[in-house]
């Protein structure tokens, strides 16, 4: 905040420098427009293919650069397909993105699971043109003969974002303690003054400094919370699976794409290894071939993988003792690679 406030002080001197030569208006002050209070402008629209629907929702397209958004992206599916989400950064590039929440797959009326993901952006520059990239979900559904799963997609549209400069009263809010001189400067003679040219330098200079400095600073209007680590991420999701007691209503199906999704959410947030976008056999293929640092539980991720996989695509009704393993087996894994 002390640099805000020097360059807040270099700007108003540079300022009033410029301006002894301006007349005043009849009222004292110079002539020029308030900045308007700008709209929220928020965005939602969906996208659906079939059983299939995704949702994306800004809660602003028109902000100043010390504001924020928050995005959410929703999809809704039969209990049978997996889905997966873009990446954090997909459609991101031009804002500096922070992660607020990743729900578990909750069951809504009509047997479809949703998925839910918010993110707040701060925009980092003023392009010329600032936008919300489109993002992908895709969705798989195993074939009943036991062929290779169908693959879908669903894309948002591009979202074009309008980024402005803080108004003039973000700068004369500020506390500026320093006071101008009021001692009277002698003229010698008459000639061409140098310091109208010096001080518009200093005010060039004061703004470009004040953008580069919005660029790096936390983000005011809201406090963004820190990172949540995946592990406790991890254990939330299978304390709330336990909560939704869907092995005690027999939604078996339900139970089993919620505990494969989350050990597979928990492998790419805490090894960088993408999980959720490969298949079993591929993910475990990959496996065998690397030096992964998980590559030691190999034997525990095929057997977890392979039983969800009969559960989810080969309608196999699983035991009680089965569903128990197959928990302990996600939480062993998670407690272990911490």
């Amino acid at each position: 905040m002390r640099l805000l406030e020097t360059i807040a002080v270099v700007f108003l001197a540079a300022f009033l420098l410029i301006g002894c030569h301006k007349q005043p208006t009849a009222e004292g002050k110079e002539d020029g427009k308030t900045a308007e209070k700008l709209e929220p402008t928020p965005y939602s629209k969906e996208f659906e293919s079939g059983p299939l629907k995704i949702r994306l929702s800004l809660d602003r397209t028109h902000l100043r650069l010390d504001e924020v958004i928050q995005l959410e992206l929703e999809a809704w599916a039969p209990e049978e397909y997996s889905v997966e989400l873009p990446k954090l950064e997909s459609g991101l590039e031009q804002f500096r993105w922070e992660p607020v929440s990743l729900s578990t797959p909750e069951l809504q009326n009509g047997g479809l699971l949703h998925y839910s993901r918010k993110i707040l952006l701060e925009p980092l520059l003023i392009y010329e043109k600032t936008a919300v990239r489109p993002m992908e979900v895709h969705f798989a559904v195993a074939e009943k003969n036991g062929e290779e799963p169908k693959r879908y997609a669903l894309a948002t549209d591009e979202v074009e974002i309008t980024v402005e400069m803080p108004p003039e009263e973000y700068w004369s809010n500020l506390t500026v303690e320093t006071a101008m001189s009021e001692k009277p400067v002698e003229r010698l003679e008459k000639k061409t003054p140098w310091w109208p040219y010096a001080a518009a330098a200093l005010l060039l200079s004061a703004v470009l400094l004040a953008v580069v400095l919005l660029r790096h600073r936390r983000v005011k209007a809201v406090e963004l919370p820190p990172p949540i680590p995946p592990y406790e991420i991890a254990m939330e999701e299978l304390r709330r699976l336990v909560e939704a007691h869907l092995v005690e209503q027999g939604d078996f199906m339900g139970f089993y794409n919620a505990i494969q999704g989350i050990l597979r959410r928990y492998i790419e947030a805490r090894f960088d290894i993408h999980a959720p976008e490969r298949t079993t056999e591929e993910f475990l293929s990959e496996l065998r071939g690397s030096r992964s640092p998980i590559g030691k539980h190999q034997k525990l991720l095929e057997s977890f993988l392979t039983h969800c996989d009969l559960v989810r695509f080969a309608k196999h009704t699983p035991e009680k003792q089965e569903i128990q393993a197959t928990f302990d087996a996600c939480k062993q894994f998670i407690i272990e690679n911490q």
